[in-house]
């Protein structure tokens, strides 16, 4: 459901942050820090007391 709803506001919210001057990586970047925060708080909904992974 959220994927469907980011496809469809994806391309309108793009083409009005190119109307405002915005430039490619500008766009890019506010989108894939808004998906890592939303992702972050949904993963910390899910896995309260589960500790993030280690890198080994």
């Amino acid at each position: 459901m959220m994927s469907s709803l980011g496809f469809s506001i994806g391309p309108s919210l793009a083409k009005h942050a190119y109307e405002s001057g915005a430039n490619p990586l500008g766009v890019m970047t506010a989108r894939f820090t808004i998906a890592s925060l939303i992702m972050l708080v949904f993963r910390q909904i899910r896995l309260r007391d589960e500790p993030f992974p280690k890198i080994k």
